[in-house]
């Protein structure tokens, strides 16, 4: 996701952007540096999402995707929409797993007494 979708994103939100980036424990101007970027990096988008209570897949199910081949406009479509929703879907899982992975990490680094290891 581009910087620029992203903070249409957040507009359409209708959280402030100062609020987004409160939520998020930067400054303002961070998130407003990140949406500048042409590439989001997946774990800023995580927590943009975190800060604005939506899942992976709700940031970008707002998007659109354009294909238009020849008169089958409306099969495209429909294909986009099932294929974005897909999308969604493994996204949402993605994330989770990742969570999962996060803290499995954290228990295995404070190893089996809950104090943290040495690495």
């Amino acid at each position: 996701m581009t910087g620029e979708d992203l903070r249409r994103r957040i507009k359409e939100s209708g959280m402030a952007f100062n609020e987004v980036a409160r939520r998020m424990g930067i400054p303002s101007q961070s998130l407003n540096s990140i949406c500048k970027t042409k590439n989001v990096a997946s774990d800023k988008l995580e927590k943009v999402c975190e800060a604005l209570g939506w899942t992976m897949g709700r940031l970008y199910s707002g998007q659109q995707t354009v294909m238009a081949i020849g008169d089958s406009s409306a099969a495209g479509d429909y294909a986009n929409a099932a294929n974005a929703e897909a999308l969604c879907k493994a996204l949402d899982e993605v994330a989770a797993q990742r969570r999962i992975v996060e803290r499995l990490i954290t228990i295995i680094e404070r190893g089996e007494n809950g104090q943290k290891t040495e690495k």
